[in-house]
């Protein structure tokens, strides 16, 4: 039963990403709504589309690294472990980048895919999907990270990490960004989120390796 709660509590970061794509998805149409109608719904439900693909993308990375890295770890092999986690935070970096590139050059096929080029969700749609292709390159980053957080039984601060991006920044940065910068603002929303979680997590592990060195 011990290690049944044991795997739950290290398994609660993955639970609580998938409820932060619901959040997103959920606060992002109410704000939407409120600033540009029926057609900003519809134009940012194509960004709703494009985004399990970066998620997916994110959590092969993530679990494809997880055995290598906890196998590692539990063997007590620093080295390999630390290796393994470079690999994976690489290999979501160029992932990222690869992503946010094709969704950046690929908007208009996109959106064609989607939205008739008629109605007028469409050139809201190609304003705005170039500015959320930035957030691929932080989300998939970030679930990398935080499932390196996981691997190695830091299952309180991956926890955090992951409220952070799917709900204490999202919030707050659907609220604020619009007021500050317009409709440019409500398309940056996820992508600041992500970024402001990827500078956290950064932050957290240079302290910690430096007090580790200590």
């Amino acid at each position: 039963m011990a290690n049944l709660f044991h795997q739950i509590k290290m398994g609660f970061p993955a639970f609580l990403g998938e409820m932060a794509v619901t959040c997103t998805i959920i606060v992002g149409n109410f704000v939407f709504t409120r600033y540009l109608g029926d057609a900003g719904v519809a134009a940012y439900s194509v960004a709703c589309y494009c985004m399990p693909i970066g998620f997916m993308l994110g959590n092969s990375i993530t679990q494809s690294s997880q055995p290598i890295i906890s196998f590692a770890y539990g063997t007590g092999n620093r080295p390999r472990t630390a290796h393994a986690q470079r690999v994976s935070v690489m290999s979501a970096l160029i992932g990222g980048l690869l992503g946010t590139s094709l969704l950046l050059l690929g908007t208009p096929l996109v959106t064609r895919i989607f939205i008739s080029s008629d109605e007028s969700a469409f050139s809201l749609t190609m304003q705005g999907l170039p500015l959320f292709s930035l957030s691929f390159l932080f989300l998939i980053v970030n679930l990398a990270l935080i499932g390196c957080l996981q691997s190695v039984e830091q299952s309180a601060r991956a926890n955090l990490f992951m409220l952070l991006r799917g709900f204490i920044f999202v919030v707050p940065c659907f609220v604020v960004l619009p007021r500050v910068w317009g409709i440019t603002g409500i398309w940056l929303a996820i992508p600041v989120t992500e970024a402001l979680t990827t500078f956290c997590i950064a932050f957290y592990m240079i302290i910690h390796r430096k007090s580790l060195k200590h």
